[in-house]
Parts: structure tokens; C-alpha cells; sequence
């Protein structure tokens, strides 16, 4: 945007001035830009309006009655007037003047519902103060010319997105989000010739207008016609209008619902970019897309559907539908999602298969991670994908994964949710990192390194198996399944009455056993295998160390014990259960389900050379809810642990209380259990609460480490920055986190325990505190575990100092060596706030 266009749009845009007091700022947009597109549409008119009037009397002498062709060819452009009025008429016969105007224009007015405003402005008695502040403006093609006064509807559209929260974010994306788009949708790309590029979802077409301006740059010689199809009305006079100013061809943009109404039905295209609405549902047009489903992929939505609270994987196949096959020249493809497309959706469901057939047919070439805070009108996380059907030779068969979540810079006034945005240089370091990706991933020593994985399309996949445990059980015969057995038969339940407290370990011996009880004592035993089926299901309870149940010859699972397990697609699943050690288990072969998902973790580039594995292995999550307190009863409530007391608070009764009642519903489930020996926290702060910590209730995640790692995986959980910007991951997301196997020691555990308990008194009386140990550059495993030892020995150390300024006496006795005194002085350690505050 060239200052001169800026100059021009402040200039335009100060008829505002006018509309002050009748017209709320949101709602200048409705007369600035209709009357733009009047002003500059008159003015080229203007040099053929009287051909254009003798031509038209020679159409109707000959009685012709198809005239758009030939008025368009005497203007020269596609659009004409066939009147004698000009722009200045507006005020004084504005429904005559606008009847005049062509399809083209006609149509665009009726989307801005300029007639409404016309009548505002009329009753308003603006109408013509407005229409002459406009007619003082020259946007004639003399004074500007088409690139420019492009430029100045493109400026003043992005005023009108920032004052209208309608269309700020959801039909306008950022410009620094455009430009990196279209960035990575051309990468290497140098195409020339005649190219085109779609986007289904246009909005005001900011996101169409800077792929061709890209393409323009990179390939002067090329020509670019731009297509797209808007559902808004308001936003769809808006691109229109653009198009229009920039002298492209209007035609292309057409108005309606992309899912339910393709209009580019049979065109295919050389590129397509998009930012499709998110997490929007498509129940309204869930006939339309089933019926089209039906067809498999003869239509567009052939891969799957996915469900119908977010359509956004329906977008993203309707743009596959569209790419040109690889002996056409092949397409490119550039769309921004939040994150459930990502890896919404189990084995088996319809997101699942989608990115299943995308893999499988190797056409994701990437996916870039933005930061968070780059929309108006949400502040999550956002993923460019990129897809193409003509990948580079190398990147065949393989994804590129490039974390650009730490490219942005703040913004000196925020637009909404909108406050970070990506700086140009940074755009191109993104796009210099995803196109040397190969290179990058393969060097270590490349500062883009971890940052960057390029992984086999195969990675993406896993088999979710179910594994099944035999049911065993013992036969006991209590108070109420007596009562159950006997039901109506007084005679059988007090002849059995005196086994009441009997158990067995077999089927056989308890019904043996009743049956000659019964028969002893005079009563009808049947013999049916109906009855002996419901006697046993009424006396069976769950034993570990019970009789193994059949039904019918085949082994009954026991539906407590059947585990869901995804396993990697090169995993043989029988060799699961034995590396698991599971001798009794197997797997229900016609129960395993293909899945195919691109989890956060996959972002993770190995820092340390260790073996890693999800942390799901080593910690469950607790989802106890507490019970209610009843408001009424005098109840205490529940000690209430913060993310602002997590590392301060020694023990629940410290804590202040939170009374969770049956009124509270809402608070109740949002909060969870916890007690001395879990992790608490959120990700990148989190602590293993001290063993006689006491119960507490809190809103942050629980976890439960197995086999005493919670040391470890505090520490490593805490080593991880990254995950500070993800704060509303889920919990599957949490569990999924990558844990370095060879750190999860006893010994380390140990190390550990020593560095975070000296960590936790530091944080009374040193102005700084002991390292975390994973942060620091060391990449190998047993060097690193040497530094946890030297670290667990310096807080020893530092244990000893600091025992003196805990103790008056001990202070006054103490006498510091030399190390000691080293520590004291690097830590800044003392009890008066202005030594702690020394740098």
C-alpha cells in the first residue's frame, strides 16, 4: 500500500465526517463504500456516455433486444449507463440515476442495499451534502488509475473491517495472515502463463486480491483471473466492488453457499486459498451435502463427512474437488483451520477418514503453526495447511510439520482479540524455513532445527485395537441376590437361606451345590440351560483370581477390563500383548479401526537423544469431582488450590475455601480432586504437591504419576515454553505430550526431588532459583543425567545455607567456607527485600 493510496482513502473516508451523529461508526462502511464504487464507476463512464446514448437509440430503432455485448464494447468495460444523468443527479433523482445501470452494478447495489440508505440519508438530509462532498472527489482514471484506486477501495474496506465487528475476522482475515498465506501457497511455485485462483469462502476477497498479487510479482508475465463465492451479502458487495475498482472481472465473484450451491460447479483451478469460518456447523445444509456424499468421490465429499458442529473439513474437500489433475499442471492449495481438524475425531469417524484418504493419497505437503492472538474475533491457535497433487520428488510420501508459533510481534494498538501479528521479515523467514525444509530437518546445527520435522505420511496413521481381557469371576450367594434367585418361590429361599455368605470358585460347583440344596430340601430345581445361565449371572462377581467365563465355547471379555489402544500402523498388534506381558488378552481383530491424526505432539522436534514415549504411559489423569456442600448445613466448603498459590501452599489447610453446592452445578464440574503425591497445573507451571499436602479441589489438570515419576515429569513438563501458549489443550492433548523414557529413572527421581525441594525454599529468600535441568542446551542423555547429580549436590548445598537465615541462633553461629559464601552471592540469598532486588 503505496502512502499516495493511503492519502487518497483518508480523503474519501472524511465524508465520514458528515455521517457523524446519524450513522454509528460501525455502520459508515454501508455509504462510504457504495458511494466509492458510484463516484469511480460514473467517472469511467463518463468519456463514452454519449456513444453509449447514440448507440442505444440505434438498438432501439432496430428493435434489439440483447444490448449488454454491445454497450459493453462501446464502453469498453463490463459494465454501461443508459442514461443522460451523472453522478450529481443522486441528490436531486436518485431513482432514475440508479436505474440506469447495468446488471453488473445493479446487482451490487441491491447487495449493499443502497436504496435503504439512499432513504437514510434522504430523511436524514444528508443525501446531498454527501453526494457533493463525493463529487469534489476526482477518481476519474486520469487522476487515478487502476492499480491505485484499487489500492484505495482495499484501504478502505480494512477501515470499515475495523470498525464493524461483523466483518472484522470472520469475513475479513488479517493482511499479515494474507500475505503469509500466499506466501507458502506459492513457496517455489514459478508458474506462468494464464492462472487462476479460487477461494470458496472469499469474504471481502483480501485473501484472493494478495495470491494475485503474489503471483504477479513473482511472474510479471503471467495472467491471473480470480474466482470466489461469498453466503454474505454485505461482504460479497464488497469484494465485488473491489474487483470492480481494480479492473478484474466482477463475474467471477458470485454470491451464495459454497456447500450447498457450487457455482463453479465444473471449473477446476491452479490455485485455491481460503480461510474458512470455524468451527461453524452445517446442519442447514445437511441434505444437500449427504445427498452429494452419496455419490462418493463422483462429488465433492466423497472422503467422509465429518460431524456437524464444524464443517471445516467439508471446505477442504470441496477445494480438493477443484484442483486440476496432475496432467493439467496439477494445483496448490493454502487453508487456515483452527485446531480440531487436526486431530478431531477417533479411528474410524468421519474427520479420521478424511485426513486418512488425504494422506494415503499423499496430498498434505504441510502444516504450519501460527501464534495465537492473530484474529479480532478469537485469540486460539491457528494451522495453515498446505496440499498439493504435484509435491516436489523429495517431499513424496512425506509432511512437513514447521512450528512458527513464536514469529510474531506485539501491536501497538489491539484490533479486538487481535493482538500479535507477523511482521514482514518474519513471513519470510517462515517461508524460507517450510521451503529449505528437507535441508533444515536433516541439520541439527541449522538454528531452524527444532523447529522444523518433515515425517512419513505413515507416522500420521495408527491401528486403534481393542483389547480384551477374560472375565473371571467366583459365585457368591449374598442377602439380595438370594432374594433375587428366590423371587416367588418361599420354599426354595428358605431352604437356601442357610448357604446365604457361601462362595465358589466354579460355575459348576454353585450350581451343583444350590441344585442339591434344593433338591434335599424338596424343591424344583430346573434343569435348563435358561435357568442355570441366570443363576450363574445373578451369583458371579468379579474375582482377578476367579474361574475364566464362557458363553457359548468362547471366552467372555469383561467389558471393565476391555482397553482401547492405539498402536503405531507398523506395530504387529499380537506382539503388543506379549512385549506388554498380557498372556491371557487378545485382540478382537474385526474391532480394529484405521485412524489417521496430526497431534501437537508430531510438532516436537527431539532436543534430547532419548527414546520418547507419550506421557499417558507414565501419569492418568484424576476426574474426581468433589461432592456437594450443602449452603444451608454450615459446611466448611473445600480448600481451593489456584494457579496463584500452586508453589506457595504447603498444605490444603492453608488454602482458602470454596463452597461447591448443588446451586453451583456449573463450578462443581469444573473443578477436580487432588491430593499430596499428584501433578497439578497447567502447562508450563506445574508442581508435585508434598506427600501429606492434604485434599483440595482445584480447576487446573490432576495427574496421578505411576511408580513414583513425579519429580521427573514435573520438571520435564515445566522444561516446555511452547506448551505455555496452548492453555486450552485438552486433555488427550496433555496425555499425548512426548516424555523421554531414559530420564524416567528411580535415581533421577531421586536428583530431582533434592532440586525441587531446595527450588521451593528458594522462593522465600533468593532473588533467583536453580535452573530448570531440561532447559539447558545439552542433547545427551547420560551428560545430562551428570548435570542433574551436580544440580541435586548444589541444593544440598544450598539446603545447608540456607538453614542459618531460617534459624536466628543458627544465623549467629554460622561461619561461611568459601563455597558456600560463592552460592550465597550467586543467588542473591537473604532475608531483606532490597538484597534480593540487587542485579
Amino acid at each position: 500500500m503505496t502512502s499516495d493510496a493511503r492519502d487518497w482513502s483518508g480523503l474519501v473516508w472524511s465524508v465520514a465526517d458528515l455521517l457523524r451523529g446519524d450513522y454509528k461508526q460501525s455502520d459508515y462502511g454501508a455509504v462510504i463504500l457504495p458511494m466509492t464504487v458510484l463516484r469511480r464507476v460514473d467517472s469511467l463512464l463518463e468519456p463514452t456516455k454519449a456513444d453509449v446514448l447514440s448507440r442505444l437509440d440505434q438498438l432501439g430503432a432496430e428493435g434489439a433486444t440483447d444490448r449488454d455485448a454491445t454497450l459493453c464494447a462501446v464502453t469498453g468495460l463490463p459494465f454501461y449507463h443508459t442514461g443522460p444523468l451523472t453522478f450529481g443527479a443522486l441528490a436531486t433523482n436518485p431513482d432514475t440515476y440508479l436505474q440506469g445501470f447495468s446488471a453488473v452494478v445493479a446487482d451490487l447495489l441491491a447487495a449493499f442495499d443502497f436504496g435503504l440508505q439512499v432513504t437514510l440519508l434522504r430523511e436524514s438530509g444528508l443525501l446531498v451534502r454527501v453526494v457533493e462532498r463525493f463529487a469534489q472527489i476526482d477518481l476519474g482514471p486520469r487522476t487515478v488509475s487502476d492499480r491505485q484506486m484499487g489500492e484505495i477501495f482495499e484501504e478502505l474496506v480494512r477501515t470499515v473491517a475495523e470498525l464493524s465487528s461483523e466483518i472484522a475476522g470472520e469475513y475479513n482475515t488479517p493482511t499479515d495472515v494474507e500475505r503469509l498465506m500466499a506466501a507458502l501457497l506459492l513457496a517455489s511455485d514459478r508458474e506462468t502463463g494464464g492462472l487462476t485462483v479460487y477461494d470458496p469462502v472469499c469474504g471481502t476477497g483480501g485473501t484472493l486480491l494478495e495470491a494475485t498479487r503474489q503471483i504477479r510479482e513473482r511472474n510479471p508475465f503471467a495472467t491471473v483471473e480470480a474466482y470466489g463465492q461469498e453466503l454474505n451479502r454485505q461482504t460479497y458487495a464488497i469484494c465485488r466492488s473491489t474487483m470492480l475498482m481494480k479492473n478484474m472481472n466482477p463475474h467471477h465473484i458470485v454470491l451464495g453457499d459454497t456447500l450447498s450451491q457450487d457455482h463453479f460447479s465444473a471449473a477446476q483451478f491452479d490455485y485455491l486459498i481460503a480461510v474458512p469460518p470455524m468451527g461453524v456447523e452445517w446442519k442447514r445444509v445437511e441434505q444437500f451435502v449427504q445427498n452429494e456424499a452419496r455419490h462418493g468421490h463422483a462429488g465433492r465429499f466423497g472422503a467422509g463427512l465429518p460431524r456437524t458442529n464444524d464443517s471445516s473439513l467439508l471446505f477442504l474437500q470441496h477445494m480438493l474437488a477443484k484442483m486440476k489433475p496432475l496432467d493439467g499442471g496439477g494445483s496448490r492449495i493454502a487453508v487456515l483451520f483452527n485446531g480440531s481438524p487436526l486431530h478431531t475425531g477417533a479411528a474410524g469417524s468421519g474427520e479420521s477418514d478424511i485426513r486418512r484418504w488425504i494422506l494415503e493419497n499423499d496430498l498434505l505437503e504441510g502444516v504450519v503453526a501460527l501464534p495465537d492472538q492473530l484474529f479480532p474475533n478469537t485469540r486460539i491457535s491457528t494451522y495453515v495447511w498446505v496440499l498439493t497433487n504435484r509435491k516436489e520428488r523429495e517431499l513424496q510420501g512425506r509432511v512437513i510439520l514447521l512450528n512458527a508459533r513464536d514469529e510474531w510481534q506485539r501491536m501497538r494498538r489491539s484490533w479486538g482479540d487481535k493482538r500479535k501479528y507477523v511482521a514482514a521479515d518474519q513471513v519470510d523467514l517462515i517461508v524460507a524455513a517450510y521451503r529449505d525444509a528437507l535441508s533444515v530437518s536433516r541439520n541439527p546445527q541449522d538454528s531452524r532445527h527444532l523447529r522444523l520435522r518433515v515425517l512419513a505420511n505413515e507416522e500420521f496413521g495408527y491401528q486403534r485395537v481393542v483389547v480384551e481381557r477374560p472375565l473371571r469371576v467366583r459365585f457368591d450367594l449374598t442377602e439380595r441376590n438370594h432374594s433375587k434367585l428366590t423371587k416367588g418361590a418361599e420354599g426354595l429361599a428358605a431352604v437356601l437361606r442357610p448357604l446365604i455368605g457361601a462362595s465358589w470358585k466354579s460355575r459348576s460347583k454353585a450350581l451343583g451345590v444350590l441344585r442339591a440344596t434344593a433338591k434335599a430340601g424338596g424343591q424344583d430345581w430346573p434343569d435348563t440351560a435358561s435357568f442355570s445361565a441366570f443363576v450363574s449371572r445373578t451369583l458371579r462377581t468379579r474375582d482377578p483370581q476367579g474361574e475364566i467365563q464362557k458363553n457359548r465355547g468362547l471366552i467372555e471379555p469383561d467389558p471393565a477390563l476391555s482397553e482401547v489402544v492405539n498402536l503405531p500402523l507398523h506395530r504387529d498388534p499380537d506382539g503388543y500383548l506379549n512385549d506388554d506381558g498380557h498372556p491371557d488378552a487378545w485382540i478382537e481383530r474385526g474391532k480394529i479401526r484405521i485412524g489417521y491424526e496430526i497431534r501437537l505432539s508430531h510438532f516436537f522436534v527431539r532436543t534430547l537423544n532419548a527414546n520418547f514415549d507419550h506421557l499417558g504411559r507414565f501419569a492418568r489423569q484424576r476426574t474426581a469431582k468433589p461432592g456437594f456442600t450443602g449452603e444451608d448445613s454450615g459446611g466448611s466448603g473445600w480448600p481451593h488450590l489456584t494457579a496463584q498459590n500452586l508453589h506457595t501452599a504447603d498444605s490444603a489447610v492453608a488454602l482458602p475455601e470454596i463452597l461447591v453446592s448443588a446451586t453451583s452445578v456449573p463450578k462443581a464440574t469444573s473443578l477436580t480432586l487432588c491430593e499430596g503425591g499428584d501433578l497439578v497445573g497447567l502447562p508450563g507451571n506445574w508442581r508435585l504437591l508434598p506427600a501429606n499436602f492434604g485434599e483440595a479441589v482445584t480447576a487446573m489438570f490432576v495427574l496421578q504419576p505411576s511408580d513414583g515419576h513425579g519429580h521427573v515429569l514435573a520438571e520435564w513438563l515445566n522444561s516446555r515454553p511452547d506448551d505455555a501458549t496452548t492453555l486450552r489443550m485438552t486433555s488427550s492433548q496433555l496425555l499425548d505430550t512426548p516424555v523421554p523414557v531414559d530420564m524416567v529413572r528411580p535415581e533421577i527421581e531421586d536428583f530431582l526431588e533434592v532440586v525441587q525441594e531446595g527450588r521451593h525454599k528458594m522462593r522465600a529468600t533468593a532473588a533467583s532459583t536453580l535452573p530448570n535441568v531440561f532447559a539447558g542446551p545439552q542433547t545427551d542423555v547420560q551428560r545430562l543425567r551428570d548435570e542433574i547429580r551436580s544440580a541435586a549436590n548444589e541444593a544440598w548445598l544450598i539446603a545447608d545455607l540456607m538453614r542459618p537465615v531460617e534459624d536466628p541462633v543458627g544465623r549467629a553461629e554460622w561461619s561461611y567456607p568459601y563455597h558456600i559464601a560463592s552460592l550465597a552471592r550467586r543467588y542473591r540469598i537473604g532475608t531483606h527485600p532490597m538484597l534480593r532486588s540487587l542485579s
